[in-house]
């Protein structure tokens, strides 16, 4: 039997929370084609729409974890997003970039949140 984690409650969270979510997008450097070891392939930045919103850490989380000062929580809607998020993209939302230090889910996967900094 499927758990209802596994769908029904991530395209629930989507669509309900989708409007109060901003335009953003996730930048990712890949390689444009194959390269040989002593000249590897051009990159490109490959962008993909989303739908995120950007927290703060509290005073707390930053003095008891890694979290640094500046660093940021952005919280993207997987429904949106057509690739899971890794460390070292980067993420533009609401006239700001950051880069991607850390990226987590929640249980149901409808948000993944990165550990994000400027």
């Amino acid at each position: 039997m499927a758990s209802p984690l596994e769908g029904a409650i991530r395209r629930t969270i989507g669509k309900a929370m989708a409007s109060t979510f901003y335009p953003a997008t996730l930048t990712r450097t890949v390689a444009d084609g194959e390269g040989t070891p002593w000249e590897p392939a051009p990159e490109v930045d490959v962008e993909y729409p989303c739908r995120a919103i950007v927290d703060s850490y509290s005073a707390f989380f930053q003095a008891t974890s890694l979290i640094q000062a500046g660093d940021v929580k952005i919280i993207i809607l997987t429904d949106s997003l057509a690739v899971e998020p890794h460390p070292s993209d980067q993420v533009s939302i609401r006239g700001e970039t950051y880069f991607v230090i850390n990226v987590e889910a929640d249980p149901a996967q409808a948000t993944w949140t990165l550990q994000a900094r400027k």
